[in-house]
């Protein structure tokens, strides 16, 4: 057909609609890896988003010889537990996506000031690393 008709294409590309749906079939028999390919945009944004914190702690605390585990004032770090506590509180009983944001930062927070930056960043990059493998 000169008058580049659909149907010409759709024949030539059959044997790759065959092999995809083949796949398809495949992917459905295996549950955890039909979860994980159903759920990519959920990865991706993952992965996105622990790339933007760890470039914005780097950016924050650039010189790191001033930032060491250990060095917050009693009261914040009791400030600081509370707020994982209630954060976590909140995830067990209404896990809603505000909550889990809550709870990762107030996390993140007390990891930093009780084992250092770079611990926390090493931490938060083998996460991403491990996230794009899935």
């Amino acid at each position: 057909d000169e008058q580049g008709s659909k149907i010409n294409d759709f024949f030539l590309s059959s044997e790759d609609l065959f092999n995809e749906m083949n796949w398809q079939k495949k992917l459905r028999g295996q549950p955890v890896l039909y979860w994980c390919s159903r759920n990519m945009t959920f990865w991706s944004s993952i992965s996105f988003n622990l790339a933007v914190l760890m470039n914005l702690l780097v950016a924050l605390f650039y010189p790191f010889e001033g930032v060491r585990g250990g060095t917050l004032e009693a009261h914040l770090s009791g400030l600081l537990w509370t707020a994982v506590c209630i954060s976590l509180a909140i995830v067990i009983a209404l896990p809603k996506p505000h909550g889990i944001r809550a709870l990762i930062a107030s996390t993140i927070l007390r990891l930093i000031f009780s084992v250092g930056l770079e611990p926390t960043l090493y931490l938060l990059g083998a996460f991403n690393v491990g996230n794009k493998v899935i």
